[in-house]
């Protein structure tokens, strides 16, 4: 995260907006311009994808997504399934183009396994390499930490390159508690502290 010791940004060019820059990779594939003006198109077949939506959640981040993507001319379809469907039937077996969820607390090397190994059963894309593998166990077996975030951040490079997904942003902790009380509240990366060390102060 980065307000962790060691982050740094390897996001590089995919990082940063550039339309133009889209616009002219996916000419260079072969996606031109349909003749709706709008939606690109190859060898006759149009340039779209399906969004996978919780239909119990909010829509207006796929929105957003639909709308800038419709910018480059990629045309999205928001497909609406029930929530007790979305992993079930849709996420965990790769039926889909776009999905968006959380990823809480995945902050040390053994939560990344599942996530970011191309064997992980959380890596819904099947995106991976061996040797991103391996920088993700040689981290997870480095008792130097320093030596450790070295390592997630060579492999943070290459989950950048292999387009494996693309964070959007990291919510804030918010808590409310009474004037006075100790110990208690928004905790970050922090694991919360017990409940004897909690209480009021004088």
């Amino acid at each position: 995260m980065p307000s962790q010791d060691g982050y740094r940004d390897n996001s590089g060019d995919y990082g940063r907006f550039d339309l133009d820059r889209a616009k002219q990779l996916l000419d260079q594939a072969g996606w031109t311009v349909g003749a709706d003006g709008k939606t690109r198109t190859r060898n006759g077949a149009p340039l779209k994808l399906t969004y996978v939506v919780n239909a119990g959640g909010s829509a207006e981040l796929p929105q957003l997504v639909q709308n800038m993507l419709a910018r480059a001319g990629i045309a999205v379809e928001l497909r609406k399934v029930p929530g007790n469907d979305f992993f079930a039937k849709y996420v965990n077996v790769g039926a889909f183009d776009l999905a968006s969820f959380r990823q809480v607390d995945n902050v040390f090397p053994s939560l990344l396994y599942p996530v970011y190994r191309s064997d992980g059963e959380q890596n819904y894309g099947r995106i991976g390499t061996p040797e991103i593998d391996k920088l993700i166990d040689q981290a997870g077996a480095q008792t130097d930490r320093a030596k450790a975030r070295e390592l997630l951040n060579q492999a943070d490079v290459l989950l950048w390159k292999a387009g494996h997904s693309v964070p959007l942003f990291q919510t804030p902790q918010i808590s409310a508690v009474r004037p006075g009380l100790a110990n208690f509240g928004a905790y970050g990366l922090r694991s919360e502290r017990q409940y004897v060390d909690v209480g009021w102060t004088k």
